[in-house]
């Protein structure tokens, strides 16, 4: 199993987060995403994906699907949120990831350099912060960064 970081240290937080998985010359199955937060209690994050990309999608809440559920317990730490079956990612084609959490700012994402992230068989995108607890509302227009993996 691959694991790919994006090296980039969590700078800011908000609501949610929207970014791109892209597969490279061959399918790629995603597992489960590593994310941390800045708050000092357990929150609850949803987590949600759509093929074609967060920008092509960010308007069509019913497009995406949920999958999976999960917590982030320790400030400051990469958490592990499993999804509930793995999401297959087709060669060369985009994955739009969805992080949200309905309890405050507490999805950490990097504020600076957002030049993709690549690895063998994948790369990370840039993305950018939703700001309200209602998912899809509040969507941001500046480019951000995934600080997980």
């Amino acid at each position: 199993m691959m694991t790919l970081a994006t090296g980039r240290a969590c700078t800011h937080s908000h609501h949610g987060f929207m970014f791109d998985i892209v597969a490279g010359d061959r399918p790629l199955l995603v597992h489960a995403l590593h994310a941390q937060s800045d708050t000092f209690g357990t929150v609850n994050v949803t987590t949600r994906t759509v093929a074609g990309g967060w920008q092509a999608n960010q308007g069509s809440a019913q497009t995406w699907s949920v999958a999976g559920k999960g917590q982030i317990t320790e400030e400051g730490k990469q958490t592990r949120l499993a999804l509930r079956r793995p999401v297959r990612v087709e060669a060369r084609q985009r994955l739009g990831v969805y992080l949200h959490t309905p309890d405050g700012y507490w999805v950490g994402l990097h504020y600076g350099d957002a030049s993709p992230v690549q690895g063998d068989g994948l790369a990370i995108h840039k993305g950018t912060p939703t700001r309200s607890a209602t998912p899809f509302e509040r969507i941001g227009s500046e480019d951000r960064f995934f600080c997980g993996s």
